[in-house]
């Protein structure tokens, strides 16, 4: 399923975060809080160890979703908090329709 980067609403398939490096916890953690250059590296297989030290800002891409669709998920990356997949089911559900 995926998610998407609360900054410029890039979708991202969070299978993309299991790169066999370590957890993907913390992975996912990062792109929330600084989105798409995360999600680049962790398909590239850096670890977080590694994205810690790469990634210094957000992302900086253009929105490719309207402003209402990333408030929506701005909320809802921080109301479901470490629940990624009822963030991706949620974000199915909600902003897309």
């Amino acid at each position: 399923m995926d998610i998407r980067c609360r900054f410029c609403g890039e979708p991202i398939d969070t299978d993309e975060f299991h790169n066999g490096t370590d957890s993907w916890r913390e992975l996912i953690n990062q792109f929330k809080k600084f989105g798409c250059p995360v999600a680049e590296l962790a398909i590239q297989g850096m670890s977080a160890d590694e994205v810690k030290l790469e990634v210094k800002q957000r992302c900086q891409h253009r929105p490719c979703v309207s402003e209402q669709q990333l408030d929506a998920i701005n909320i809802l990356t921080h109301l479901n908090g470490d629940d990624i997949d009822g963030l991706a089911a949620n974000l199915d559900d909600t902003c897309w329709m």
